[in-house]
């Protein structure tokens, strides 16, 4: 069972693995650029945004 199914987080490795096809998209993104905005949803719909350096 994936590790985000588990409520711990996900790996990289778990991610490619449950999504082959978007992996490299995805990390071809972060590594664009250096800083990045991660918007997400909480369980009760309001948004949740985070700004992140890779």
């Amino acid at each position: 069972m994936p590790a985000a199914r588990l409520g711990t987080m996900a790996t990289w490795q778990d991610f490619e693995h449950e999504a082959p096809d978007l992996a490299p998209a995805v990390r071809a993104r972060f590594e664009a650029h250096r800083h990045h905005v991660l918007a997400t949803l909480r369980k009760d719909g309001s948004p949740r945004v985070s700004g992140t350096e890779v």
